[in-house]
């Protein structure tokens, strides 16, 4: 989900729970309802996750330009953790 935190939307990962708190005479006295943050760990997951994909995909590729495409294609999949990727294909055709 993403949150206005400062003036800015920022990702929010949470793991969410609701449990009852049930009244000793019967009924439910209340509700509780824990929040844990777990963006930072979600983010070290989507990164990694953004690297090994397209090293893996690399082998795939029988020349530079299949390469190239392979990586956006796959990076395109982590929009919100990539949103801009620019390549250079540096070299003289001969």
């Amino acid at each position: 989900m993403f949150l206005d935190r400062n003036g800015y939307l920022e990702k929010d990962v949470s793991s969410r729970s609701l449990q009852s708190d049930p009244r000793e005479t019967g009924g439910i006295g209340g509700l509780f309802h824990p929040v844990t943050e777990t963006t930072a760990k979600n983010a070290r997951r989507a990164a990694h996750a953004g690297v090994a994909r397209p090293a893996a995909q690399a082998g795939k590729a029988r020349a530079s330009e299949d390469a190239l495409t392979l990586a956006a294609q796959t990076l395109s999949e982590f929009e919100f953790d990539v949103p801009f990727a620019l390549f250079y294909l540096l070299g003289s055709k001969g």
